[in-house]
């Protein structure tokens, strides 16, 4: 029984108003401003449950699922870029589900290098490779425990550019993390 809840506890199946405090002292680099990329396309799917964007190394094979396609702007990477690398992203609580409907992918010369699926539902992404600002808000409960939903404010730049992107699912309308 310990055994279990230390899983529900560390993985995320916590209420959102647990205690958090930000790791002040560490510097988080943002591994996706090092990464060599020469396209980056960001998709409109339907991930659920549990799939993420890049399914044994291809872009949603059920073509199905898939919504929608843009490439992004320089601009626009720059923006995603800077709000899935900032500390102030995160800091949130996670429901216990994924179901992404985002998904992000960088390209270097047609191959796959990084990809990113993004649930505002349940308030989190899950990434490869890992984001190292996910793990900037310790919480109270175990020492290997972070708060790594995201914030109010991660919530709503990513729901902007969402939008800006006409893809489906930006609205916010969780009771959970938006009151």
């Amino acid at each position: 029984m310990k055994r279990l809840l230390y899983i529900f506890v560390c993985f995320g199946f916590i209420n959102p108003g647990f205690s958090q405090k930000a790791n002040q002292t560490k510097k988080y680099t943002n591994t996706f401003d090092t990464l060599k990329y020469d396209k980056v396309i960001a998709y409109d799917y339907n991930g659920s449950p549990e799939m993420q964007i890049v399914i044994q190394g291809k872009v949603m094979p059920l073509k199905e699922r898939m919504f929608k396609q843009v490439e992004l702007t320089k601009e626009q990477i720059n923006k995603f870029n800077n709000i899935i690398g900032n500390t102030n992203s995160y800091g949130g609580g996670t429901a216990a589900c994924f179901d992404p409907h985002f998904g992000v992918v960088y390209f270097k010369q047609d191959k796959i290098v990084a990809y990113i699926s993004v649930c505002l539902g349940c308030n989190f992404l899950e990434s490869t490779p890992d984001i190292p600002a996910e793990n900037s808000h310790k919480t109270d409960l175990c020492d290997e425990c972070y708060a790594r939903g995201f914030s109010k404010s991660g919530r709503k730049n990513i729901s902007a550019l969402v939008k800006e992107l006409k893809f489906s699912h930006w609205e916010l309308k969780s009771e959970l993390f938006d009151k």
